[in-house]
Protein backbone atom coordinates (compact mmCIF):
# COMPACT_ATOMS: atom_id res chain seq x y z
CA UNK A 1 0.00 0.00 0.00
CA UNK A 2 1.28 3.26 -0.79
CA UNK A 3 1.57 6.04 1.82
CA UNK A 4 0.47 9.38 1.25
CA UNK A 5 3.69 12.26 1.93
CA UNK A 6 5.07 15.06 0.52
CA UNK A 7 2.67 18.22 0.97
CA UNK A 8 4.60 20.57 1.76
CA UNK A 9 3.76 22.43 4.88
CA UNK A 10 7.16 24.93 5.20
CA UNK A 11 6.55 28.08 7.02
CA UNK A 12 6.49 31.31 5.10
CA UNK A 13 8.57 33.85 5.10
CA UNK A 14 8.09 37.64 3.19
CA UNK A 15 10.79 39.44 1.21
CA UNK A 16 13.06 41.26 2.89
CA UNK A 17 12.35 44.82 2.66
CA UNK A 18 14.86 47.25 0.77
CA UNK A 19 16.70 50.32 2.33
CA UNK A 20 14.90 52.30 4.10
CA UNK A 21 14.30 55.95 3.77
CA UNK A 22 15.15 58.15 7.08
CA UNK A 23 13.09 60.71 8.18
CA UNK A 24 14.33 62.27 11.79
CA UNK A 25 15.61 59.58 12.54
CA UNK A 26 13.08 57.01 11.96
CA UNK A 27 12.06 54.62 9.08
CA UNK A 28 9.18 55.88 7.38
CA UNK A 29 5.80 53.75 7.60
CA UNK A 30 5.18 53.18 4.16
CA UNK A 31 9.37 51.87 3.94
CA UNK A 32 9.04 48.44 5.05
CA UNK A 33 5.29 48.12 2.51
CA UNK A 34 6.55 47.00 -1.49
CA UNK A 35 3.89 48.41 -3.51
CA UNK A 36 2.93 44.73 -4.99
CA UNK A 37 1.82 44.04 -1.31
CA UNK A 38 -1.32 45.33 -0.74
CA UNK A 39 -1.56 45.40 3.20
CA UNK A 40 2.06 44.21 4.03
CA UNK A 41 4.55 41.18 4.13
CA UNK A 42 1.71 40.05 7.20
CA UNK A 43 -1.20 40.28 4.87
CA UNK A 44 1.06 38.15 2.48
CA UNK A 45 2.12 35.81 4.88
CA UNK A 46 -2.12 35.86 6.30
CA UNK A 47 -2.82 34.87 2.60
CA UNK A 48 -0.39 32.19 2.15
CA UNK A 49 -1.83 30.78 5.15
CA UNK A 50 -5.10 30.38 4.05
CA UNK A 51 -4.39 28.75 0.96
CA UNK A 52 -2.35 26.50 2.92
CA UNK A 53 -4.88 25.36 5.16
CA UNK A 54 -7.39 25.16 2.23
CA UNK A 55 -5.09 22.96 0.30
CA UNK A 56 -4.52 20.76 3.31
CA UNK A 57 -8.45 20.62 4.02
CA UNK A 58 -9.05 19.56 0.36
CA UNK A 59 -6.16 16.92 0.77
CA UNK A 60 -8.40 15.83 4.20
CA UNK A 61 -11.44 15.69 2.11
CA UNK A 62 -10.08 13.35 -0.62
CA UNK A 63 -8.94 10.92 1.70
CA UNK A 64 -12.32 10.63 3.76
CA UNK A 65 -14.49 10.90 0.05
CA UNK A 66 -11.82 7.90 -0.56
CA UNK A 67 -12.87 6.17 2.81
CA UNK A 68 -16.55 6.30 2.03
CA UNK A 69 -16.35 5.38 -1.51
CA UNK A 70 -15.04 1.84 0.04
CA UNK A 71 -17.49 1.23 2.37
CA UNK A 72 -21.17 2.81 1.64
CA UNK A 73 -22.65 2.01 4.97
CA UNK A 74 -20.18 4.25 6.35
CA UNK A 75 -20.67 7.10 4.03
CA UNK A 76 -20.73 10.54 6.12
CA UNK A 77 -19.61 9.01 9.36
CA UNK A 78 -16.06 10.83 9.75
CA UNK A 79 -18.23 13.80 9.39
CA UNK A 80 -20.42 13.03 11.32
CA UNK A 81 -17.88 11.94 14.22
CA UNK A 82 -15.67 15.60 12.91
CA UNK A 83 -19.00 17.51 14.14
CA UNK A 84 -19.53 15.37 17.14
CA UNK A 85 -16.17 15.46 18.53
CA UNK A 86 -16.53 19.40 17.71
CA UNK A 87 -19.42 19.89 20.31
CA UNK A 88 -17.83 17.62 22.90
CA UNK A 89 -14.50 19.28 22.84
CA UNK A 90 -16.56 22.74 23.19
CA UNK A 91 -18.68 21.22 26.44
CA UNK A 92 -15.34 20.40 28.01
CA UNK A 93 -13.62 23.81 27.38
CA UNK A 94 -11.25 23.45 24.69
CA UNK A 95 -9.80 26.43 22.81
CA UNK A 96 -10.68 26.72 19.58
CA UNK A 97 -7.17 26.11 17.77
CA UNK A 98 -7.39 22.53 19.79
CA UNK A 99 -11.37 22.53 18.78
CA UNK A 100 -9.99 22.28 15.21
CA UNK A 101 -7.48 19.81 15.49
CA UNK A 102 -10.10 17.77 17.05
CA UNK A 103 -12.28 18.58 14.37
CA UNK A 104 -10.06 17.52 11.58
CA UNK A 105 -9.14 14.08 13.22
CA UNK A 106 -12.55 13.68 13.82
CA UNK A 107 -12.28 13.46 9.49
CA UNK A 108 -9.74 11.84 9.29
CA UNK A 109 -9.91 8.87 12.14
CA UNK A 110 -10.63 6.11 9.68
CA UNK A 111 -8.18 6.88 7.27
CA UNK A 112 -6.28 3.31 7.82
CA UNK A 113 -9.26 1.51 6.95
CA UNK A 114 -8.21 2.14 3.36
CA UNK A 115 -5.75 -0.54 4.18
CA UNK A 116 -8.46 -2.80 4.93
CA UNK A 117 -10.02 -5.63 2.81
CA UNK A 118 -13.04 -4.52 0.96
CA UNK A 119 -15.02 -8.19 1.61
CA UNK A 120 -14.21 -7.48 5.55
CA UNK A 121 -15.37 -3.86 5.72
CA UNK A 122 -18.75 -5.19 3.94
CA UNK A 123 -19.50 -8.07 5.20
CA UNK A 124 -22.72 -8.91 6.54
CA UNK A 125 -22.14 -11.30 9.48
CA UNK A 126 -20.13 -10.99 12.67
CA UNK A 127 -16.16 -10.90 12.58
CA UNK A 128 -14.03 -13.83 12.81
CA UNK A 129 -11.05 -13.25 15.46
CA UNK A 130 -8.82 -13.61 12.31
CA UNK A 131 -10.85 -10.92 10.66
CA UNK A 132 -11.00 -8.81 13.78
CA UNK A 133 -7.70 -8.57 13.92
CA UNK A 134 -6.97 -7.09 10.89
CA UNK A 135 -9.75 -4.51 11.15
CA UNK A 136 -7.75 -3.97 14.44
CA UNK A 137 -4.75 -2.98 12.39
CA UNK A 138 -6.66 0.44 10.57
CA UNK A 139 -5.89 3.28 13.59
CA UNK A 140 -1.97 2.61 13.01
CA UNK A 141 -2.22 1.89 9.43
CA UNK A 142 -3.86 5.37 9.29
CA UNK A 143 -0.92 6.99 11.86
CA UNK A 144 1.61 5.98 8.94
CA UNK A 145 -0.03 7.44 6.31
CA UNK A 146 -0.33 10.55 8.05
CA UNK A 147 2.65 10.45 10.22
CA UNK A 148 4.67 12.43 7.55
CA UNK A 149 2.74 15.05 7.01
CA UNK A 150 3.62 17.95 9.04
CA UNK A 151 0.74 20.32 8.82
CA UNK A 152 -1.14 16.92 10.40
CA UNK A 153 0.56 15.95 13.26
CA UNK A 154 -1.98 17.25 15.84
CA UNK A 155 -4.03 14.99 14.52
CA UNK A 156 -1.87 11.70 14.99
CA UNK A 157 -3.17 10.88 18.53
CA UNK A 158 -7.03 10.76 17.92
CA UNK A 159 -6.08 8.78 14.54
CA UNK A 160 -3.70 6.31 16.29
CA UNK A 161 -5.51 5.82 19.86
CA UNK A 162 -9.26 6.35 19.15
CA UNK A 163 -10.02 2.62 20.21
CA UNK A 164 -8.03 2.43 23.12
CA UNK A 165 -10.70 1.76 26.11
CA UNK A 166 -10.47 3.76 29.26
CA UNK A 167 -10.01 0.73 31.46
CA UNK A 168 -6.93 -0.34 28.87
CA UNK A 169 -8.09 -3.13 27.27
CA UNK A 170 -7.87 -0.73 23.77
CA UNK A 171 -6.24 -1.16 21.13
CA UNK A 172 -3.48 -0.53 19.06
CA UNK A 173 -1.24 0.36 22.58
CA UNK A 174 -3.39 -0.64 25.47
CA UNK A 175 -3.42 3.08 27.60
CA UNK A 176 -5.69 3.07 30.08
CA UNK A 177 -7.66 6.60 32.09
CA UNK A 178 -5.79 9.90 31.51
CA UNK A 179 -3.11 7.96 29.56
CA UNK A 180 -4.98 8.04 26.47
CA UNK A 181 -4.80 11.04 24.68
CA UNK A 182 -7.64 13.50 25.37
CA UNK A 183 -8.21 13.84 21.86
CA UNK A 184 -8.54 10.29 21.51
CA UNK A 185 -11.19 9.93 24.28
CA UNK A 186 -13.16 12.35 22.72
CA UNK A 187 -13.17 10.54 19.52
CA UNK A 188 -14.10 7.35 21.08
CA UNK A 189 -17.06 8.55 22.75
CA UNK A 190 -18.14 10.36 19.07
CA UNK A 191 -17.44 7.16 16.92
CA UNK A 192 -18.58 4.86 19.39
CA UNK A 193 -22.35 7.33 19.30
CA UNK A 194 -22.30 7.47 15.57
CA UNK A 195 -21.55 3.54 15.06
CA UNK A 196 -24.25 2.26 17.70
CA UNK A 197 -26.71 5.01 15.78
CA UNK A 198 -25.76 3.87 12.24
CA UNK A 199 -27.17 0.95 10.12
CA UNK A 200 -24.41 -1.64 9.98
CA UNK A 201 -23.84 -4.37 7.25
CA UNK A 202 -24.40 -7.14 10.34
CA UNK A 203 -27.40 -5.10 12.14
CA UNK A 204 -29.58 -2.15 12.17
CA UNK A 205 -28.92 1.49 13.97
CA UNK A 206 -29.86 0.78 17.38
CA UNK A 207 -32.43 3.72 19.06
CA UNK A 208 -31.24 6.73 21.01
CA UNK A 209 -32.15 5.57 24.08
CA UNK A 210 -30.19 2.11 23.91
CA UNK A 211 -27.66 4.03 22.59
CA UNK A 212 -27.55 6.19 26.28
CA UNK A 213 -27.74 3.47 28.41
CA UNK A 214 -24.89 2.02 26.62
CA UNK A 215 -22.62 4.98 26.96
CA UNK A 216 -23.95 5.06 30.77
CA UNK A 217 -22.86 1.55 31.93
CA UNK A 218 -19.53 2.45 29.60
CA UNK A 219 -18.56 5.17 31.27
CA UNK A 220 -15.27 4.41 33.58
CA UNK A 221 -15.03 1.42 31.92
CA UNK A 222 -14.70 1.54 27.94
CA UNK A 223 -15.15 5.91 27.73
CA UNK A 224 -13.85 8.76 30.05
CA UNK A 225 -16.18 9.52 32.50
CA UNK A 226 -15.98 13.28 32.13
CA UNK A 227 -16.26 12.90 28.05
CA UNK A 228 -19.73 11.07 28.94
CA UNK A 229 -21.03 13.76 31.36
CA UNK A 230 -19.82 16.17 28.19
CA UNK A 231 -22.47 14.28 26.21
CA UNK A 232 -25.20 14.12 28.09
CA UNK A 233 -25.05 18.14 28.80
CA UNK A 234 -25.10 18.16 24.89
CA UNK A 235 -26.96 15.14 24.24
CA UNK A 236 -30.08 17.39 22.22
CA UNK A 237 -27.94 19.24 20.40
CA UNK A 238 -25.57 16.12 19.40
CA UNK A 239 -28.25 14.25 18.65
CA UNK A 240 -29.26 17.05 15.69
CA UNK A 241 -25.68 16.55 14.54
CA UNK A 242 -25.79 13.21 14.08
CA UNK A 243 -28.70 13.35 11.54
CA UNK A 244 -32.81 12.98 12.31
CA UNK A 245 -34.18 10.37 14.70
CA UNK A 246 -34.27 6.58 13.71
CA UNK A 247 -37.76 6.12 15.02
CA UNK A 248 -38.98 3.97 12.40
CA UNK A 249 -35.71 1.04 13.32
CA UNK A 250 -36.43 -2.21 14.77
CA UNK A 251 -35.54 -2.55 17.86
CA UNK A 252 -32.21 -4.30 18.82
CA UNK A 253 -31.12 -6.16 22.05
CA UNK A 254 -29.15 -4.47 24.41
CA UNK A 255 -26.04 -6.05 24.22
CA UNK A 256 -24.22 -7.29 27.53
CA UNK A 257 -20.91 -5.76 27.07
CA UNK A 258 -20.70 -1.84 25.89
CA UNK A 259 -17.85 -3.23 23.74
CA UNK A 260 -19.27 -5.30 21.97
CA UNK A 261 -22.00 -2.55 20.69
CA UNK A 262 -19.32 -0.50 18.91
CA UNK A 263 -15.94 -2.09 17.43
CA UNK A 264 -14.63 -1.37 14.94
Amino acid sequence: MATAGGLVAESVRGAAPGPAARHNGRAPAHAHTPPHWPGGPESAVRQRDREHDELILGFVRTLVNTIDAKDHYTRGHSERVARIARRLGQELGLPEVDLRDLEQAGLLHDIGKIGINDRVLQKDGALTPDEFRHVQQHPMIGYTILEGLKSLRPVLPGVRNHHESYNGRGYPDGLAGDDIPLMARILAVADAFDAMKSDRPYRVGMPLEQVEEILRRGAGRQWDPQVIEAYFAARDEIARLAGPPDDDEDTVLLPADPEDACQA
